[in-house]
């Protein structure tokens, strides 16, 4: 079938199995929707991890400081308030708001100086920088591996919204091509042609 052309371009659309055929001036190209999309699905999924991958990435940066972490050789050795009770796993999280519902709430735990919620906090300040430099004094590979825990355990929560576009898209792409296979006509075999074209 021959489609008319654009500023002299011929263009040929053949129905069928066979791509698209574009002619001009005995050039000629053929069109494989195919691979074009599987291609252009190739960099909106890279474009698309890459940016969400990065913003997760710099959204978790507290991950950067072994402190907040909560746990860990150092943390265990190191993370006591004055009276000898370990920190909880909030008090990795940040300072204490100085309000009177807190100091209710550390007089009820019987907390160290919990009248003074700046006098733990300057106390958080210090066992933090102890940790920190704890941590900073391990091998190299060690810190290596519990950064790359760190942040997998910050960012797996945020897989599914990183990884499932590209694969909705994708399937979405072969579903609809699929569909549009249905629509063409069966090809006629070339030994019937033969048989139908000869002369008796």
């Amino acid at each position: 079938m021959r489609v008319p052309g654009l500023w002299g371009l011929d263009a040929v659309a053949v129905v069928g199995s066979t791509p698209l055929t574009i002619s001009r001036m005995g050039i000629v190209m053929r069109v494989s929707w195919g691979r074009g999309f599987l291609r252009a699905w190739g960099v909106l999924a890279v474009l698309w991890i890459s940016l969400f991958g990065w913003h997760e990435y710099t959204a978790h940066g507290w991950v950067a400081d072994p402190f907040s972490r909560g746990q860990g050789d150092c943390w265990d050795g190191l993370a006591k308030w004055p009276d000898g009770q370990p920190f909880s796993e909030w008090d990795a999280v940040g300072d204490e708001m100085d309000v009177a519902s807190n100091v209710e709430i550390n007089k009820k735990n019987h907390a160290w100086a919990a009248d003074s919620i700046a006098e733990r906090n300057r106390w958080r300040h210090t066992i933090r920088q102890k940790v920190n430099d704890c941590e900073a004094a391990k091998p190299i590979i060690e810190r290596l591996i519990l950064r790359a825990i760190d942040y997998w355990s910050a960012l797996k929560g945020s897989l599914p919204v990183i990884l499932l576009p590209p694969i909705v898209l994708l399937i979405a792409g072969w579903t609809l091509g699929w569909i549009i296979k249905g629509f063409r006509p069966a090809s006629v075999p070339t030994s019937n042609k033969n048989q139908g074209g000869a002369k008796t």
